[in-house]
């Protein structure tokens, strides 16, 4: 897990390099710092703010989008996190080039990373089959070389 954080962390690093368009976001969105009212967004605690390419944070986003949601807790499977990274390209109005694909999908997996090593800190017997450090063990490269 640490071996594959560090590398997605060296990823970022280096595909980021020259990608001059910087956003300022909030890169952990999950439920649980969400309130709705009649299914609208009403509000958003935990605005801890971060600053890097748009294909950075939009793969930050993409690995921890599914995480404490009303449908449960499960990890996005690569396939999923590549839809979202797709998706998000068609609401942001612009694809990412391969660069900045190498840079969203090493960001999801360094937030998917994260995620499990603080579910590894809070376990007590085996991970859920759904769980981030179950979802890195099967997929561990499969999120690294990701291509939407």
């Amino acid at each position: 897990m640490d071996e594959t954080a560090t590398q997605a962390s060296q990823a970022v690093l280096r595909a980021s390099v020259g990608d001059e368009s910087l956003a300022v976001a909030h890169a952990d969105w999950y439920c649980g710092n969400l309130r709705f009212y009649d299914a609208q967004l009403v509000a958003c605690f935990d605005w801890d703010l971060v600053t890097a390419t748009v294909a950075v944070v939009a793969g930050l986003t993409a690995g921890f989008h599914s995480h404490g949601t009303t449908a449960g807790d499960e990890q996005a499977e690569p396939a999923e996190v590549a839809t979202f990274l797709s998706d998000f390209e068609q609401a942001y109005g612009a694809r990412f080039d391969t660069r900045q694909q190498r840079a969203a999908a090493a960001a999801a997996t360094w937030s998917i990373c994260y995620a499990a090593r603080w579910q590894l800190h809070t376990l007590d017997g085996e991970p859920q089959p759904g769980s981030p450090l179950a979802a890195l063990r099967r997929h561990r490269t499969e999120y690294l070389k990701l291509q939407w």
